[in-house]
């Protein structure tokens, strides 16, 4: 195999790609190129097309490509039908909505007449258990527009140490002053970030 191509607008995971995984899983050399191309609709088509460029260009150690195309739209309505019959049984109203194109739920949780008391119950209570069920179905506390200090506890929560060390990295080469968004970032650490909850 020459080069791997994944074509996916819904990978599993942002990294490492899908295309990445597939290289590993086969024990493909390490000298063989892996990607994924993330493009709607005809993605798939997108990516034989490259894979066929790549080939007639000669530059490829082996004569032939893998190219593998790869949706999960399906566990978005896995997670709708799971806040539906969440929403039935505690009696909160929860509204979906977003771009399946692209795999972005948004969920408006609805507070209406609750008294802060019974607001901060749903959230003990009901919020988790939306954010475990996404996580266990491979999507993220936010997909699309940043964490926000309300979905930060459950970033924390299901993010590996090791991506929030290289978050922090980033953050101190980027900001070594830390002016922007001090204590409000999601980031664990030294003094001047925001601390785990």
């Amino acid at each position: 195999i020459g080069v791997c191509v994944a074509a996916t607008f819904t990978p599993d995971h942002a990294t490492p790609s899908l295309a990445c995984e597939l290289h590993q899983r086969l024990g493909l050399a390490e000298t063989t190129p892996a990607f994924d191309v993330n493009a709607a609709c005809t993605g798939f088509l997108h990516a034989l097309e490259t894979a066929r460029c790549l080939l007639a260009a000669g530059h490829l150690r082996a004569p032939c490509a893998l190219v593998v195309g790869s949706e999960v739209l399906s566990r978005i309505t896995d997670f709708i039908a799971f806040v539906s019959a969440l929403e039935r049984q505690s009696g909160v109203q929860m509204v979906s909505f977003g771009h399946a194109g692209d795999g972005n739920v948004h969920l408006c949780v609805v507070r209406g007449a609750r008294t802060q008391e019974e607001w901060e119950q749903v959230h003990r209570t009901v919020m988790p258990r939306i954010y475990a069920k996404a996580y266990e179905l491979g999507g993220l506390a936010s997909g699309e527009h940043g964490i926000g200090l309300s979905k930060r506890d459950w970033f924390l929560c299901h993010t590996p140490e090791g991506n929030l060390r290289a978050m922090n990295r980033i953050k101190d080469a980027l900001d070594e002053r830390h002016i922007l968004n001090d204590r409000k970032s999601y980031i664990t650490g030294g003094e001047s970030h925001a601390e785990t909850v």
